[in-house]
């Protein structure tokens, strides 16, 4: 993957779009499995790859900030606009 994670000792994400490039790095699933070193099969996935922009609201608490394409954007944008469980905050903004 060509995601570069932030160098801050967070969370939260302190990143910035310079920090990043410009395509979309969200992980598709092929819907393939492949075994690794050890025999446990796992979810073969790539990156979207589609010209993208970095985004600061796309992500919870604990995740990094993404350069997301619009389709993918929208995705995770209300994956974290999802209220949580046990405070009912704002997913980007619980830290539970």
């Amino acid at each position: 993957m060509t995601n570069i994670l932030c160098k801050g000792d967070g969370p939260p994400c302190l990143c910035k779009a310079e920090h990043r490039g410009n395509q979309c790095e969200k992980a598709i699933f092929t819907g393939e499995f492949k075994d690794n070193e050890h025999g446990v099969s796992m979810k073969v996935n790539k990156d979207c790859g589609k010209p993208a922009t970095f985004r600061e609201d796309a992500n919870t608490f604990w995740q990094h900030k993404q350069v997301l394409c619009n389709e993918c954007y929208t995705e995770e944008f209300k994956y974290a606009d999802r209220k949580c469980g046990m405070c009912n905050s704002k997913m980007r903004s619980c830290c539970c």
